[in-house]
């Protein structure tokens, strides 16, 4: 999957929290740096000093962070100088570079010492997906699959892979969910309610896109009579559109969901036309049930045509 084309999830400001180095007051370096028996036992393996303040600083980062980093010297420097002033009185350091086998080795260690498993693609992905597409029956927004999968690695004891790797996994869920809601609105949509959708779709009709989108903002005269419009547009629909998302079997979150990925976004004519009418359906559902429609329903508007 190329970069531009990678699913947005978290912000930069996100990412950068989730796999840059930490950074540590002093009252957080001790926390994090102080070893146990066991700990110190294993970094003690170690032969020379300097890997072993590295082991220590990369073993405090993991259980502040279950990531696998890749940290340069000058992001290290203070925490390094810290842990071998506190474990090592004796110890200086001067700028060195950590090679990726050394580096491996560190890790390898640290894993060994917090009792957790580095990823591996063919071992734990499949088990992953088959989780979150579980989870995704309840809320398939991306954000909602992503945290689902660290919560998932947290319990199983599984390191965080790189955010890519989770980007695709969260894409292949998503797609997965979405074909599935493909194959069964193919097959629950009446030919005429298909034939309204893609009308309103394609923006050919009447009745567009913007006035679904658009709720009362207010119930003056002006506003209601827009949502009069749209009720008698929408309402000799309203049992097929039900009966449609009934077949889906769509949670209250995902039914949210696709309701807002056309009362937010212009929609694409280029993306998957099924797709677009689950969509369109959910967004009509939610203009069905909203609290204006309950106010023209126990009024007088819609029955005396005013």
């Amino acid at each position: 999957m190329s970069r531009n084309k990678r699913l947005s999830i978290l912000t930069a400001a996100e990412v950068e929290d989730l796999y840059g180095v930490p950074s540590f007051n002093e009252s957080y370096q001790r926390f994090y740096f102080m070893l146990n028996d066991k700990e110190l036992a294993e970094i003690s393996r170690i032969r020379q000093r300097k890997y072993r303040c590295v082991a220590i600083a990369l073993l405090g980062y993991f259980k502040c962070k279950p990531v696998l980093l890749n940290p340069r010297y000058k992001s290290m420097q203070d925490d390094l100088v810290f842990i071998a002033r506190f474990h090592y009185r004796d110890l200086t350091f001067r700028r060195f570079s950590l090679k990726p086998d050394q580096k491996s080795r560190i890790y390898a260690r640290v894993l060994s010492i917090v009792g957790v498993s580095n990823w591996n693609d063919k071992r734990h992905q499949p088990q992953l997906v088959e989780h979150l597409c579980t989870c995704a029956e309840s809320w398939v927004e991306p954000r909602a699959v992503f945290d689902a999968a660290i919560e998932y690695l947290a319990r199983q004891k599984i390191a965080i892979p790189a955010y890519s790797t989770l980007q695709k996994i969260v894409s292949q869920v998503i797609g997965q969910h979405q074909k599935r809601l493909h194959d069964q609105i193919d097959a629950a949509c009446s030919q005429g309610l298909s034939t309204m959708l893609l009308t309103l779709v394609s923006g050919e009709g009447q009745f567009t896109f913007q006035q679904l989108r658009q709720s009362a903002r207010n119930f003056t005269g002006t506003e209601l009579q827009k949502e009069i419009a749209v009720y008698h547009h929408i309402q000799p629909w309203m049992t097929d559109v039900t009966t449609v998302l009934e077949s889906l079997s769509l949670s209250q979150k995902n039914q949210q969901h696709y309701a807002e990925r056309v009362t937010t976004t212009e929609p694409n004519l280029n993306v998957n036309r099924l797709l677009t009418s689950a969509c369109t359906c959910c967004a009509i559902c939610s203009r069905g049930t909203s609290r204006a429609w309950n106010v023209l329903r126990k009024g007088s508007y819609i029955t005396s045509g005013k």
